[in-house]
């Protein structure tokens, strides 16, 4: 089955080579509060990261080892909504190493032994925004078949992390809209150029420059079709040009009026060349000028019409 272009545009950004531990720690954030699931139960809590694809779980995963020398396994489960597809997840308990990470990020507070819910600590994406824009892109992100039209959405529930991501991107000169869609917060940008950009941004070279080729294609289609359109128009109009011409010709030898000679050869060369433009019948002529048979044309209709 071929890939989406966020799938792919996902497992790039996966690829990326991990950074400082301030990024590292970023991305985790961003990834958690786009697209985590908080789980309660029984005197305690557990973060469940989930990913569609393996590559973008695993990097999760890298992130963690990285951060906590210790992270939890990948398992997998089938899905039946919205589609059959297989889930990739990582659970994050707060006595595991690993678990520092639900206090780091503000989803609680206390210690492994005795802690409560906490709210999100923006300082922390706020330090390093390349990596928590991939690590919300990773979480929640959505790129349109750029084939079809140009939009990025970050399809999200948590009202703090839109608020965020919306600031953010502002603050990084993004034009980014905002809609509501049932219980869902999206957050998107519709330009290519504000699109190309992000994924400069979050590392996605090779989606950037597909985005681009795509793009220029479009746009040399279109302005080759304008082209035409104008050609074709313009044609139209010569034609139709000419034809009043040739009536006014032949209404005039029916009246037996006499014309001068300058008249009388712009009204042959007219004849015998029933479909051409004045600038094509200047360049047969050879002794005469688009302007000077354009004028010669002017007295011909008048004079049928001082017929009429």
């Amino acid at each position: 089955m071929e890939k989406s272009f966020t799938v792919l545009t996902r497992e790039e950004m996966a690829r990326q080579k991990a950074g400082k531990q301030d990024a590292l720690l970023a991305e985790l954030a961003a990834y958690a509060f786009s697209s985590g699931e908080l789980m309660l139960g029984r005197g305690r809590a557990e973060l469940r990261l989930t990913g569609e694809t393996e590559e973008v779980i695993r990097r999760m995963r890298t992130l963690l080892l990285r951060l906590y020398a210790h992270a939890p396994e990948v398992a997998a489960a089938q899905k039946t909504q919205p589609k059959k597809h297989t889930a990739y997840f990582i659970t994050i308990a707060p006595e595991e190493p690993e678990g520092a990470l639900l206090f780091d990020i503000g989803l609680l507070l206390g210690d492994p032994g005795a802690y409560t819910l906490g709210t999100m600590r923006r300082e922390v994406m706020a330090c390093a925004p390349e990596a928590a824009l991939r690590g919300a892109f990773l979480g929640c992100g959505v790129l349109c078949d750029p084939q079809k039209g140009y939009r990025l959405e970050f399809v999200l529930q948590n009202e703090d992390m839109t608020a965020f991501l919306r600031e953010m991107l502002s603050s990084l000169g993004f034009s980014a809209g905002y809609a509501r869609r049932q219980e869902r917060h999206i957050v998107y940008l519709k330009k290519s150029e504000n699109i190309s950009d992000f994924l400069i941004l979050t590392g996605a070279h090779a989606a950037m420059m597909e985005l681009e080729n795509i793009r220029v294609f479009k746009d040399v289609k279109n302005n080759l079709n304008r082209a035409d359109n104008c050609l074709f128009g313009n044609m139209g109009k010569t034609v139709t040009a000419a034809q009043k011409q040739l009536d006014d010709i032949r209404a005039l030898r029916s009246a037996g009026v006499h014309l001068s000679e300058p008249l009388e050869e712009a009204c042959l060369l007219r004849m015998a060349n029933p479909e051409a433009s004045l600038e094509e019948l200047a360049r047969i002529s050879g002794n005469t000028t688009k302007s000077a048979l354009n004028k010669r044309f002017s007295k011909i209709r008048a004079m049928r019409e001082g017929i009429r």
